[in-house]
């Protein structure tokens, strides 16, 4: 979710071609949204169906109590990390690679 490789994807290709700033505030507001993003409804749906269709829980014996867990456990997950503190942002800003 925070890689360089999602966060920051097209400020990194366009320094590709050429050097372009990518300033603290874009980046702490793209953590902002990347954040709230983890409260909504649709994107536990989203990470719910990705990890059940790349067989994560083929992995246990119980496949169907994985696929429970899994239920139960992203949305109360995600809903949390959304809610936790954020004074973070500007050291992880700081030391992001494409930055």
């Amino acid at each position: 979710w925070f890689s360089p490789q999602y966060l920051c994807a097209d400020v990194c290709l366009v320094k590709d071609i050429g050097p372009r700033e990518f300033s603290c505030e874009e980046c702490e507001m793209r953590l902002t949204t990347s954040l709230d993003g983890m409260a909504e409804a649709e994107n536990h749906v989203m990470v719910i169906e990705a990890l059940l269709t790349a067989d994560f829980c083929s992995e246990y014996d119980d496949v169907g109590r994985c696929e429970e867990g899994i239920n139960f456990v992203v949305p109360i997950a995600l809903s949390a990390i959304s809610a936790a503190d954020r004074t973070w942002f500007s050291d992880f800003c700081a030391r992001l690679e494409c930055v």
